[in-house]
């Protein structure tokens, strides 16, 4: 990592221990590939350039916050997916096809894959080059990690899988199984591969230590009653780390009926959620002092913000004194920093969260 980021790393390492820091944790959202990875992540050379270039243009800006550039492999939610047979379709964005329908019984056909089935050759290849492209200079995440009802839920058509739960539970317990088993070994070679130049959060794509936790998205969260995430969810969410230390979860959607649920996991190190999808007030409530808080603006309208200051006021001024946040306030776009980002920043510094950094 490059020096100038020391004093951004010692401060995330000393927030992501719970230690007091005296102030929240907070970037602005990440730079975009500089092309569209349908055009580049075939070249994974032009991918680590693509990213490279716009993690660059990031850095010129000098925006005084917490975010440490990191390299991102992604090809596509249906990653893990794919090593299970289902096919990846590049239109327009990367799809993935499932290969279980109507009968439950096809499951036992699906056997563990190698590390390299599907597309996940690609992503081993695209992260050595991304090690070497970079010369150490940034750390590099895993690809876009789902969790094993997610992943299950592309090997296994949606409507079908979540219909399974009730009509072929044993089935469902089958494919979450071999998920997560295959997930914790990925991972556990993304990491060994990577070294100390391994960021462990896969999403958002903050910077954390290598062995902070094991990171996954659980966007199906959103849509169990508690009792049926309780079995399918936090069951197989905690075998899937079972050799990590603690797990970090992200999920799209309003997830508000399982707050209370996440807190059975044996090791819930941060949860990152939008605003405008799980309503901020029900996660203070039910998650407060309890983990870290990712709290990112999200797909809805509602609360409707105008601005970043708008979003950041809403957000601090409702947080607790027990609240470990981590603020991530969207990005104006390529044309860089603009009036509302200034005076985001201007307000942010009147509540002291601008830290102070060497990076100059």
């Amino acid at each position: 990592m490059k020096k100038q980021y020391a004093w951004k790393k010692a401060f995330l390492e000393s927030f992501w221990r719970g230690e007091d820091v005296g102030r929240p944790a907070w970037q602005f959202s990440w730079p975009k590939d500089k092309l569209p990875v349908l055009e580049i992540a075939h070249d994974p050379h032009k991918y680590a350039r693509s990213q490279l270039e716009a993690i660059k243009e990031m850095e010129a800006r000098g925006i005084p916050d917490d975010y440490i550039p990191c390299l991102t492999p992604y090809f596509g939610t249906g990653a893990l997916a794919s090593a299970f047979g289902a096919e990846l379709v590049w239109e327009g964005s990367i799809w993935t096809k499932p290969v279980i329908h109507n009968n439950p019984k096809d499951v036992y056909k699906l056997k563990p894959p190698k590390l390299t089935d599907g597309v996940l050759g690609r992503v081993l290849k695209t992260t050595e080059v991304f090690l070497e492209e970079s010369h150490g200079d940034y750390p590099v995440r895993p690809t876009d990690i789902q969790s094993p009802l997610d992943t299950a839920s592309l090997i296994w058509n949606y409507t079908d899988f979540l219909t399974a739960m009730y009509t072929s539970p044993k089935e469902v317990h089958h494919i979450l199984a071999l998920a997560a088993d295959f997930i914790g070994e990925f991972v556990t070679h993304e990491k060994n591969l990577c070294g100390e130049n391994f960021s462990s959060i896969h999403h958002p794509q903050v910077w954390a230590p290598p062995d902070f936790c094991l990171s996954m998205s659980d966007d199906v969260m959103a849509l169990l009653s508690p009792n049926v995430y309780r079995e399918f969810g936090v069951t197989y969410n905690d075998r899937a780390a079972r050799d990590f230390d603690g797990i970090l979860l992200h999920t799209c959607g309003d997830a508000s009926q399982n707050l209370k649920v996440l807190l059975e996991h044996k090791n819930l190190k941060a949860f990152d959620f939008g605003v405008t999808e799980t309503p901020l007030e029900n996660v203070i409530e039910k998650l407060s002092g309890k983990c870290v808080l990712l709290a990112h603006r999200g797909l809805n309208v509602m609360p409707h913000f105008d601005t970043h200051t708008e979003f950041a006021k809403f957000v601090l001024e409702r947080k607790r004194k027990d609240t470990r946040l981590f603020l991530l306030i969207p990005w104006p776009g390529r044309a860089g920093p603009n009036e509302r980002t200034e005076e985001c920043l201007r307000y942010l510094k009147e509540k002291a969260i601008v830290g102070h950094s060497n990076d100059a």
